[in-house]
């Protein structure tokens, strides 16, 4: 009992400190309600950018505050279920509770051609938008990490033993036949220099990098070759987080993928319970960061109570004081 009487006073200290951090910077008319602005402003510098959503389960009773937030600055909004729902406007793939969600930006970059980006997170990720409108989006972006050759596997060798994903979902062996498919490929005109531009980033060998993959970007100029190179790694099955980072090192150089920042809550709080916390969540948030992670919405009540009371009036306000009227 005692313990839940501290859970909740610190809750209530966090909602007080975080409606002051928030409040001071709410700008434009008080009282401003979701219902009035439903459409996203054409002045929105994510307009023409292609915003995808991968629901890990099929637990979509968070989608009208989900598309609310994002519908802001994104006119065009997939989500993406393990099977599809035309109900619910749900996309399809297989993803495997998100392990080859990468899919679903592929999906989407092969049947939605035509638009300035593709950018796709998970719907445990809180992405505050307005801060990556600065960001230039004829590069890719890979947020809060970067792709690490230096503790990847080699195809042909064994699997590292750092890391257990390498052996439990056979990266190596799976990525290899990936490899196969790309030489064996002589209809795609692109992909010799793709290969050029991998070697160029991994040193000349067949090192296989790693980095998160919850949340990233790729430009509409590189979209075709996105969706073909995605189709081959989920045909395979290659692990995510293996998979985004080989797929980026493909398409461009290393060097230009930019990061737009974030927050991983893992990386300060480990993978236990305090991670998930609601507490240990809005302890941690600031309205400039890019993204944080986890953001568990439905588990939390108290989660969604705060995004629906806090957060939403802010963003209300600056897209009426930042896009609407600039």
């Amino acid at each position: 009992m005692v313990n839940r009487k501290m859970f909740v006073f610190i809750v209530a200290c966090l909602l007080v400190a975080l409606l002051i951090i928030i409040q001071s910077d709410v700008v434009g008319k008080p009282g401003f309600m979701v219902s009035k602005m439903s459409r996203t402003p054409p002045k929105s510098p994510l307009y023409n950018v292609v915003l995808v959503i991968i629901y890990h389960y099929p637990y979509y009773e968070t989608l009208p505050i989900i598309r609310s937030f994002y519908e802001k600055a994104f006119r065009k909004i997939i989500v993406c279920g393990a099977e599809a729902n035309e109900t619910l406007g749900i996309m399809g793939v297989a993803h495997e509770n998100g392990y080859w969600g990468y899919e679903c930006l592929g999906k989407a970059a092969r049947d939605y051609p035509g638009y300035e980006g593709y950018l796709q997170i998970h719907d445990d990720i809180l992405f505050q938008w307005w801060n990556v409108f600065s960001e230039d989006r004829t590069k890719i972006w890979l947020f809060g990490d970067h792709i690490e050759f230096n503790s990847g596997g080699v195809l042909g060798g064994e699997p590292p033993t750092d890391w257990p994903w390498w052996k439990k979902t056979n990266i190596l062996e799976r990525t290899g036949e990936v490899f196969r498919d790309l030489r064996n490929n002589t209809e795609q005109p692109w992909i010799n220099e793709s290969f050029r531009i991998f070697y160029a980033n991994s040193g000349g060998n067949d090192t296989i990098p790693t980095s998160r993959g919850d949340i990233w970007y790729i430009p509409g100029r590189l979209a075709e070759r996105l969706g073909y190179l995605s189709s081959l790694f989920f045909k395979h099955r290659v692990f995510l987080e293996t998979a985004v980072p080989t797929m980026m090192s493909f398409l461009d150089y290393t060097r230009n993928v930019q990061n737009p920042g974030g927050l991983y809550l893992s990386t300060k709080y480990g993978y236990g319970d305090s991670r998930d916390s609601p507490s240990t969540f809005w302890s941690e948030y600031r309205k400039n960061l890019t993204f944080l992670h986890p953001f568990k919405l439905r588990r939390h009540d108290a989660n969604l109570r705060i995004l629906e009371e806090l957060v939403m009036p802010f963003v209300n306000n600056f897209v009426y004081k930042k896009i609407l009227y600039v």
